[in-house]
């Protein structure tokens, strides 16, 4: 029997495309290796070694297929040892294409192989300023090949991924370059995400539009985006500058304004952000909460109702909750373009496909906290990317919500996106982060309060919310500032009121700021806290001061002195603002000498006229 034509089709994996694969013929066995190699550009070359060999002497293999979907490679080119192979293009259905790679000899003979290589230029990583980003698609039945390799490169001047998704099977490098191994298998449900670098940096611009509509003056909260372990935030300018900024109990810095009877005011903070994609697990800010308000019922995460207790029976940890949000839950598009009322954790339930992210958010706060995990919700900013895959929808200016819990092992509030994890295809949001969520308000011990920037209504179309990637900016070193007010004057015996105020003049915050007062000769009854654990920026602390002295002390110097982080300030108490108290006591002193002097006298002179009389009388 005379040997039969075969051309054995294979595909490529590359992200402009779409890949399919047919089923090779049984009577060859195919290896492949694919690498994706990035260059320090960002541009990428892909390689495709393949390996073919006959396992049949009645078949013969003339040509090697491989099919592109969606966008022709550029530069593509096919090659084996003994040089360059001819290469041929036809179009298929629409956005399709195949190529035809023949060999310079047929492949005949049983155990006979044939090693070539097909090289194309792939989609360049994206830079987003400090940020590589790379994007792979899925391989689509990887048992085509018995043997199937995949190898990602990147330059070793990309750095460290800071988030690659799913993780490799094996990591190795090469000269200038760091390698990610994976079996075919492990990609064929989600292809690969990653990012790399240490950070990502954004320039901001948000706008409050306030309103006092009573007839007095009125007080105004706004929420300032806050420090959190994965962001540092440094302000420029916040114009007006608040009376004070405090931070409240879940972490949120907010500024505090008046503002005159009936009358509008505009809030503008402008400043920049670092963003990482892991926790930071030093942050200061970082302390174990009060748990049990984290675990209590609210309006939109009903903990104890009947159908949120039983499924908390059944998903336990975060990461099966993180699961079951995902697979139960759709995305509802059609209700971006609306003024969608938020639906809660039992909304969501009883209209599983008509989630926002705010849906899988609340449902996984609810579970999570019927499981005893504290949780609680973010509003921020998703820098957008692709719309489709990672949706926004709190109404204007690119916002998003995502849930937090509370890892116990760490010691640290863990950020996921199920919203995202449902959306993106199947990439992994719940044990890797990115550098598109930047958090502007935290939702602990209420799901409303505070009001997230860009939610301000004004009553027009404004945009609230400016956020551009940016050049990385290195932070000033801020310092705490320490001031008092003094008494008006100090008398002994007497108790006299006085404050010292420490403030943060700085757009960047302080924290765990050790404080140390030193009292010289003078007495205070109010004591002060050991550490001031956070001046957030354009803040000020006052604490009462209520100053004694002793009146033995009158004629030594009397000072007092605090030190706040690696400041020290000294006030010295002057001595001639107590002058006319010191002449009345020098006087007074100086009287009650010359009295006892002169009853004393007295006294010795009638005792020894009476002891003269009585000698006078025995004689």
């Amino acid at each position: 029997m005379s040997p039969r034509w075969f051309s054995a089709l294979a595909f490529s994996l590359s992200l402009f495309f779409s890949v399919s694969l047919a089923h090779s013929a049984p009577d060859f066995k195919t290896s492949i290796i694919l690498d994706y190699k990035y260059l320090p550009s960002g541009k990428s070359q892909v390689t495709q070694q393949v390996t073919l060999t006959n396992l049949t002497s009645q078949i013969y293999a003339s040509s090697y297929q491989l099919y592109f979907q969606g966008e022709l490679p550029k530069n593509l080119r096919a090659f084996d040892s003994a040089g360059n192979l001819k290469t041929s293009i036809s179009t298929g259905s629409p956005e399709s294409y195949l190529v035809n790679i023949e060999f310079n000899q047929p492949l005949v003979g049983r155990d006979q192989t044939r090693s070539f290589s097909v090289t194309y230029e792939g989609q360049p990583a994206v830079q987003k300023g400090q940020i590589w980003e790379l994007n792979l698609p899925k391989i689509s039945n990887p048992e085509f090949a018995q043997n199937y390799t995949f190898r990602l490169q990147t330059p070793s001047a990309f750095g460290q991924p800071a988030y690659i998704s799913p993780p490799p099977s094996a990591s190795s490098t090469l000269p200038g370059y760091n390698v990610f191994t994976y079996p075919a298998q492990a990609l064929s449900q989600t292809g690969v995400v990653a990012a790399f670098g240490d950070l990502q940096v954004f320039n901001f611009t948000l706008n409050y539009s306030l309103q006092n509509t009573s007839s007095q003056n009125e007080q105004f909260e706004i929420a300032l985006p806050p420090d959190t372990a994965y962001q540092k935030v440094s302000y420029s300018s916040i114009s007006p500058l608040p009376q004070n900024v405090s931070a409240d109990t879940d972490g949120n810095w907010l500024a505090v304004f008046d503002i005159p009877p009936s009358s509008p005011l505009s809030v503008t903070a402008s400043g920049q952000v670092h963003i990482l994609a892991q926790p930071d697990l030093h942050f200061p800010g970082n302390i174990s909460p009060d748990f049990q308000p984290l675990l209590q019922s609210d309006d939109y995460w009903p903990v104890n109702d009947p159908r949120i207790t039983s499924l908390s029976q059944t998903y336990r940890t975060p990461q099966d909750i993180y699961n079951y949000v995902v697979k139960t839950l759709s995305y509802d598009y059609s209700r971006l373009d609306s003024s969608s009322d938020r639906l809660g954790a039992l909304g969501a339930l009883d209209a599983p496909a008509a989630g926002l992210c705010r849906e899988f958010t609340d449902l996984f706060i609810t579970l999570a906290r019927a499981s005893g995990i504290p949780a609680r919700e973010i509003n921020g900013f998703a820098y957008p990317t692709d719309s489709r895959l990672k949706p926004t929808s709190l109404k204007l200016d690119t916002l998003h919500a995502w849930p937090e819990y509370w890892d116990q092992n760490s010691k640290n509030w863990i950020s996921i996106d199920p919203t995202w994890g449902r959306t993106t295809g199947g990439i992994d949001y719940f044990h890797k982060f990115d550098f598109n969520h930047f958090a502007f308000v935290i939702h602990g011990r209420d799901s409303q309060y505070p009001v997230s920037a860009g939610l301000y209504d004004s009553g027009t179309a404004s945009k609230d919310v400016s956020v551009e990637i940016s050049a990385f900016t290195a932070f000033p070193e801020p310092s705490p500032r320490i001031s008092w007010i003094a008494p008006r004057q100090l008398l002994p015996w007497s108790v006299f009121p006085a404050s010292v105020t420490f403030s943060n003049p700085s757009g960047v915050a302080l924290y765990n700021l050790p404080l140390k007062p030193n009292f010289t000769r003078l007495k205070s009854t109010v004591s002060l806290p050991e550490t001031i654990p956070v001046l957030p920026p354009f803040s000020r602390l006052d604490y009462p001061l209520d100053l004694s002295f002793s009146p033995l002390t009158t004629f030594s110097a009397k000072s007092l002195s605090f030190t706040l982080g690696t400041q020290t300030v000294k006030y010295n108490v002057s001595v001639k603002s107590l002058s006319a108290w010191y002449v009345l006591v020098i006087i007074a002193a100086s009287l009650g000498v010359v009295v006892i002097a002169a009853v004393t006298h007295h006294l010795w002179s009638l005792y020894f006229q009476r002891r003269l009389r009585r000698d006078s009388l025995r004689w």
